[in-house]
């Protein structure tokens, strides 16, 4: 089957999109539809900001053209369509007419919902539970699909030297998190490796300055943290050398975060909030364990790393209930 994918240039690598559909057997074409400000120059940015919107609403409007020309050119079996943030019913009215669209949201609905309206009435799915109900209001028959762990994501049986690690964007409730474990681990001897674009880095002198500030700001963090986005590879073997692998969400959503399965899929141990709501496949106290505010995660962790036989009957457990939710069975689920 040929199939275009659009998403932005980011997903689209960690979810392995080309290779898992190429392994499937069928012909893969992606389309970047990434926003304004990953594009956009230092100047148009500005404008931005100062209230010009003019250079953001010409971007998008190209964006739409050349996404419409590739369809016609392409002429695709199936449009595989991810995360779409802003009026696309012209563009989805002009797709369905050659060809069979499938919306997938790879992220919670949340406050902006000026897209909804927008929709398709059907071929809409979401990895949180909870937006189902939402889309319903709007008319929307939503279904629910997981996000499954790409193959960068294998069984890894290497030296746990990492206590504990923790992968990604650091945002909320994170900071918080992350600046307590770093302390008490300092105090603890805990060896701690936290990986995520803590701070930007651009010009030399810029990043310096980034960087000093982000020290001063959060001290024992900065000594453990390792900025920048981390390649699917690279963070699997993260997860592969950690003892304990932190997954810390902090939003109220209805279903585990794509994270989880990535960490479930390597074998190792999970400890992330716990969500009373949740239910899956898998099971907290089986599969993984779970934690109720910062405090209660500094306890956990200190059993955890003292309790070496039962965290690994937990993560082999939760590789075993999860080893079926790969990014095969998802674009599986939206192929049909």
């Amino acid at each position: 089957m040929r199939v275009l994918y659009i998403t932005t240039t980011q997903n689209a690598s960690l979810f392995a999109m080309d290779k898992t559909l190429m392994n499937m057997g069928h012909e893969a074409h992606f389309f970047p539809m990434d926003s304004f400000y990953a594009n956009a120059s230092y100047v148009e940015k500005k404008l931005q900001k100062l209230g010009c919107k003019a250079g953001q609403k010409r971007y998008y409007e190209a964006q739409k053209r050349r996404l419409l020309e590739r369809v016609k050119e392409l002429q695709p079996e199936s449009v595989l369509f991810f995360n779409p943030n802003y009026d696309h019913a012209e563009l989805f009215a002009a797709i369905e007419q050659t060809a069979k669209l499938r919306i997938f949201l790879i992220d919670p609905i949340g406050e902006d919902i000026r897209h909804l309206p927008h929709l398709p009435k059907q071929g809409v799915y979401t990895y949180d539970r909870g937006d189902v109900g939402r889309l319903a209001a709007y008319g929307i028959e939503a279904q629910y699909l997981p996000i499954g762990a790409t193959d960068a994501y294998a069984y890894a049986t290497v030296p746990k030297d990492i206590d504990i690690s923790f992968v990604g964007t650091p945002y909320g409730v994170r900071w918080e998190f992350l600046d307590r474990i770093a302390a008490t681990g300092e105090r603890n001897g805990w060896k701690l490796a936290f990986y995520g674009p803590f701070y930007e880095e651009q010009n030399a002198i810029r990043s310096w300055l980034q960087k000093r500030r982000f020290a001063s700001k959060h001290g024992a963090l900065a000594k453990v943290a390792v900025n920048g986005r981390q390649s699917p590879a690279e963070v699997a073997l993260v997860y592969a050398r950690s003892k304990i692998c932190l997954n810390i969400d902090g939003n109220a959503r209805a279903h585990f975060n794509p994270r989880t399965y990535d960490i479930l899929a390597t074998g190792s141990f999970q400890l992330m909030d716990r969500h009373p709501d949740f239910q899956e496949d898998i099971i907290e106290g089986r599969d993984y364990a779970a934690f109720d505010g910062a405090e209660d995660c500094l306890e956990k962790c200190a059993y955890y790393l003292s309790h070496g036989e039962e965290r690994e009957r937990i993560a082999g457990q939760g590789h075993e209930s999860a080893k079926h939710i790969t990014m095969e069975h998802t674009l599986r689920e939206l192929l049909k």
